[in-house]
C-alpha cells in the first residue's frame, strides 16, 4: 500500500491510499532510456536516445514511445518482436513518430511490453520517460549594445534562461585579440548586472554571450563596442593669454580640442578675470565630426573696453566636457596725442 499525506498552512491533512503489487521479473531483466533528455536537430549533439533492455528469457517485446494524453501520433519502435534470453538489445529513437513526422518538443513516455511465448507467463509492462528540447538558451544583452560608446566602469546586462539550463559565459575579446572570461556558470543568468567591466584600455572590443542547455542546444549573441576613458581637452590659441586687442574689425577665435569621440563645442565670454558661471553669455557653438582645429570670426563683438574670459568647451559623444579659459583686454580707444 501507498500512502500519501499532505497537511496545508491552517493544519488540514488529507490521505490518500494506493494499493499495488510488487511481482518479481520474470521477463525482463533491465530497461533504461539514455539520455532521458534529448535535441532531435541535426545539431550532431544529443540528436537521439537510446532505448536498451535485456530479457530474462525469450520473449516477444513491443516498445512504443507516445505522448500521454497528447495527439502526437506514436512511434511504434518494436511490434511484438521475438527476443532471444539474456540478448541486450538497444534501439534508437530519432524524435521522429511512425510516420517519420518530427515529435514537438516536450515530455515523453516510453513503454515496453514483455509477453511470453507460450502464454504461461503474464505480460510485463513498464514505462520510462524521455524529453526532447530543441530550442536553446533565451539570450539578452541589452548592455553594450552593438556599436556602442562607453566609458568605465560599464556595466554589463545580461540574461540566459532556459527550461533544462546548463552553463553560460561571457567573453571578452581585447583590442590585441585576447580573451577573457568575465563569468561563467551553471544554471539560468536572471536578467540584471552579470558583470562590471573596468581597469581596461580604451580601444574596441567584442563581447560574446553564450549559453548551452542541458540538452546541448547552444545559443549566442555578440556585441562589437568601444571603451572610451579620456576626457576631451580644449586650449585657445588665439587670441592670447593677457593679450590686449583692438575689435574695431572683428575679433578671431582659433582654439585646438582633442577628443577620440568629440560631439561639439562651445564658445562663451563673460567680463572680468573670474567671472560666475552666470555671466558666460554664448558666442558661437557648433557640431563636430572631428578634433583638430576651430575658428570663428567674431565679426562685431559690440564689448565695451576692459578685462574678459573666454571660455571654450568641448563635449565628448559620452557627454563628458573639457574647458579652457583665458583673460584678455579689450582696448578700442585711440591713444590721445
Amino acid at each position: 500500500m501507498l500512502r500519501l499525506s499532505a497537511v496545508d498552512e491552517p493544519g488540514n491533512q488529507a490521505t490518500r491510499e494506493i494499493p499495488f503489487v510488487i511481482r518479481e521479473r520474470q521477463l525482463l531483466r533491465t530497461f533504461a532510456v539514455d539520455p532521458a533528455l534529448f535535441s532531435p536537430n541535426a545539431d550532431d549533439q544529443l540528436d537521439t536516445s537510446s532505448i536498451s533492455f535485456e530479457t530474462l528469457q525469450d520473449a516477444l517485446i513491443t516498445v512504443t514511445v507516445y505522448e500521454q494524453g497528447g495527439t502526437v501520433p506514436p512511434a511504434e519502435l518494436m511490434d511484438a518482436e521475438t527476443v532471444v534470453a539474456a540478448a541486450g538489445t538497444t534501439l534508437v529513437w530519432d524524435g521522429n513518430d511512425s510516420g517519420g513526422v518530427a515529435a514537438p518538443d516536450g515530455f515523453y513516455i516510453v513503454e515496453i511490453l514483455a509477453e511470453d511465448p507460450t502464454g504461461l507467463l503474464a505480460p510485463e509492462t513498464e514505462i520510462l520517460g524521455v524529453t526532447i528540447d530543441t530550442v536553446g538558451p533565451t539570450l539578452t544583452l541589452p548592455q553594450p549594445a552593438d556599436a556602442g560608446l562607453y566609458g568605465l566602469p560599464l556595466a554589463v546586462q545580461a540574461s540566459a534562461t532556459d527550461g533544462h539550463p546548463g552553463s553560460y559565459a561571457i567573453t571578452l575579446i581585447h583590442p590585441n585579440g585576447s580573451e577573457q572570461t568575465l563569468r561563467e556558470d551553471q544554471g539560468n543568468l536572471v536578467p540584471g548586472t552579470a558583470v562590471t567591466i573596468s581597469g581596461v584600455s580604451d580601444g574596441a572590443y567584442e563581447l560574446t554571450l553564450a549559453a548551452v542547455d542541458a540538452a546541448e542546444n547552444e545559443t549566442s549573441l555578440q556585441r562589437a563596442f568601444e571603451i572610451d576613458t579620456t576626457l576631451p581637452v580644449a586650449s585657445i590659441t588665439s587670441p592670447t593669454a593677457g593679450s590686449v586687442v583692438d575689435t574695431a574689425e572683428g575679433l578671431q577665435l582659433s582654439g585646438l580640442l582633442t577628443s577620440a569621440h568629440p560631439d561639439s563645442y562651445e564658445w562663451l565670454v563673460a567680463p572680468g578675470e573670474q567671472p560666475g558661471e552666470e555671466e558666460f553669455a554664448a558666442v558661437w557653438s557648433g557640431l563636430l565630426d572631428e578634433d583638430g582645429v576651430v575658428e570663428y570670426a567674431w565679426a562685431n563683438p559690440g564689448l565695451a573696453d576692459g578685462v574678459y574670459t573666454i571660455r571654450l568647451t568641448i563635449t565628448d559623444q559620452l557627454g563628458r566636457v573639457g574647458e579652457t579659459r583665458i583673460v584678455f583686454t579689450i582696448d578700442t580707444t585711440p591713444p590721445q596725442v
